[in-house]
């Protein structure tokens, strides 16, 4: 089943430009080994920062106009910084789980001065607000709300807060009413804003079990892979897949059609010779007649790869690419690369 949506990106003038392949080849980006880099990603402007938790010296990067760079970071244990990252006050921050005095976010100069050392994620609205989720709470601007039942994720859209719990059957907290539905048992542990609905509403892509699953908070749709998938043909060996665990979406061709890249790291049961244990997946989809679907596949080549275990589309006004991590080689791929031209 899937959603009527109506994206409005549909309706924009494209006649002055166009997106071809870009000339020369794809970027491959690599850490020091076992570094875990490319664990989490995240697009800042023509910017992209990436974190490897386990390089004690350099867990940030950044990629811009195809360059890598560390990151200056200041700490003094490997407290896997960059476990979690996010945006405040125009700085990166990430999150290190191992602080010998409990979980500490922290920029490249200092702690950041929260309520609790507890918090599992954390994100600023538009507005400034700060957004901090524990395990039964979640703060917004300073104010509580209880939620129904452990958190184990939380994403943002706009001004929007939804919170994905424990546990089955699904449950995601909003602003405006809790949301469950039976209709799937598999657990989830990814919540990731998604295009809006007709009406307008926020929707969410829900993660990290064998479906593509988005909701408006109504309904759960579940996206279907075509036959012709090899993600589909062996998931009868190895439905573990970690479905929708990374997910980017955009225009990113300009052809009035939505294009959503989904990760799926845990992808491969290791039983076929061309899809090694957990070498991971990633999906190219585009909306066409209100219906996902693939366009495109790729397979990570090693086991325990977990190609797909991130994702991030970096843009500037003449080149778009996505970027896919796969922490358990440490490295960053790019895999599509457009440039625009003009007409």
């Amino acid at each position: 089943m899937f959603s009527l949506l109506i994206l409005l990106l549909g309706c924009k003038d494209r006649s002055q430009t166009n997106w071809e392949q870009c000339t020369g080849d794809l970027e491959t980006y690599v850490d020091v080994e076992d570094s875990e880099f490319g664990f989490r990603m995240l697009p800042d402007g023509p910017e992209v920062y990436i974190t490897a938790p386990s390089n004690c010296t350099s867990p940030l990067y950044t990629i811009r106009n195809r360059e890598l760079t560390p990151q200056s970071w200041s700490t003094d244990a490997c407290d896997r910084w960059g476990q979690e990252i996010t945006i405040k006050d125009g700085s990166p921050v990430l999150f290190g789980p191992l602080n010998e005095v409990g979980t500490r976010w922290q920029n490249a100069t200092e702690s950041i001065e929260l309520t609790s050392t507890n918090v599992r994620r954390l994100d600023t609205l538009p507005d400034g607000r700060l957004v901090q989720l524990f395990n039964n709470t979640v703060k917004i601007g300073g104010i509580e709300h209880p939620l129904p039942a452990t958190s184990i994720d939380m994403a943002r859209y706009d001004d929007d807060i939804a919170v994905l719990m424990r546990g089955t059957p699904t449950q995601v907290w909003t602003l405006n009413a809790t949301f469950g539905f039976s209709e799937t048992t598999n657990l989830l542990n990814r919540i990731h804003p998604f295009a809006p609905a007709l009406t307008g509403k926020p929707q969410w892509v829900l993660g990290g079990g064998p479906d593509l699953l988005y909701t408006d908070g109504e309904t759960l749709y579940s996206v279907q892979l075509p036959d012709w998938s090899l993600l589909k043909q062996d998931m009868v060996n190895h439905p573990h897949v970690s479905m929708g665990y990374a997910s980017a979406l955009m225009d990113i061709d300009d052809d009035g059609q939505m294009d959503w890249f989904v990760g799926a790291p845990t992808a491969g049961s290791g039983q076929d010779g061309d899809f090694a244990e957990q070498a991971g997946w990633v999906g190219w989809f585009e909306l066409r007649n209100r219906e996902w679907i693939l366009q495109k596949e790729w397979l990570g080549t090693k086991a325990f790869e977990h190609y797909g275990w991130s994702l991030a589309l970096q843009q500037s006004d003449s080149q778009r690419s996505i970027l896919v991590g796969a922490p358990g080689v440490s490295t960053v791929t790019e895999t599509v690369c457009l440039q625009q031209t003009r007409k």
